[in-house]
């Protein structure tokens, strides 16, 4: 019974420290909707452009963990926001 419990949470906190939520997913996928807009052609107003829509229609707790860089990282490639060697 002891191992059971002990490997159940273990099991738990691995799954849960590996993934983004839903409203995660849904900003990233916000944000690579938007930088795929192609009427600015400066990659850093894009950016900042975005992330300020993605932050005033989301709410801001899902930007507090590494989940929303995960989600970023694996929608949008492209902006690599997560470091591979991390």
């Amino acid at each position: 019974m002891k191992r059971t419990t002990i490997l159940f949470c273990l099991a738990l906190f691995t799954f849960s420290c590996s993934n983004y939520t839903p409203e995660q997913g849904e900003a990233a996928d916000f944000m690579c909707e938007c930088m795929s807009d192609e009427s600015i052609d400066d990659i850093d107003i894009l950016y900042y452009k975005c992330n300020e829509e993605s932050k005033a229609k989301f709410d801001k707790t899902i930007y507090s963990d590494e989940g929303y860089a995960k989600a970023l990282n694996e929608k949008c490639p492209e902006l690599n926001l997560v470091s591979e060697e991390s």
